[in-house]
């Protein structure tokens, strides 16, 4: 009998472990931050078939940016909000344009400004992958 009430003492302290912590797992795996849907979204940027690297691609909604991605040597990227250091972008319609350091590589003027750019971008709210390829 003994071993029975001892079965049953640590199950009902597993369950009421369980139970207790799966609240706090739920808020660590959540892509919401602060009330906001992020979705992950990845990406290749190129100009006439050949990747664009050492620029970071950024993301603008009312004038204001919102998220931003780092291209690396294959023109590859992964957007981070601009609140937080991971998590994708919010679901909408952005403009994009490119930005590089003084002394990076040059691209014609027009993608540097979203007005001008032309690349529109329409996230979702699961996973998103675009292939940007600039005349």
């Amino acid at each position: 009998m003994s071993v029975h009430l001892h079965r049953t003492r640590q199950w009902m302290a597993w369950m009421l472990t369980a139970t207790a912590l799966s609240p706090f797992a739920l808020c660590f795996s959540s892509t919401e931050k602060g009330g906001v849907h992020l979705s992950p979204v990845t990406g290749r940027v190129t100009i006439s078939g050949r990747p664009v690297n050492d620029m970071t691609i950024c993301l603008d909604s009312g004038g204001v940016h919102r998220a931003y991605g780092w291209l690396g040597g294959d023109g590859t990227f992964q957007l981070s909000h601009v609140q937080w250091v991971d998590g994708g972008a919010e679901p909408g319609r952005y403009s994009a344009h490119l930005y590089s350091r003084a002394g990076g590589p040059e691209i014609p003027s027009k993608y540097r400004d979203p007005a001008t750019s032309g690349i529109e971008i329409n996230v979702a709210a699961d996973w998103n992958d675009f292939r940007i390829d600039l005349p």
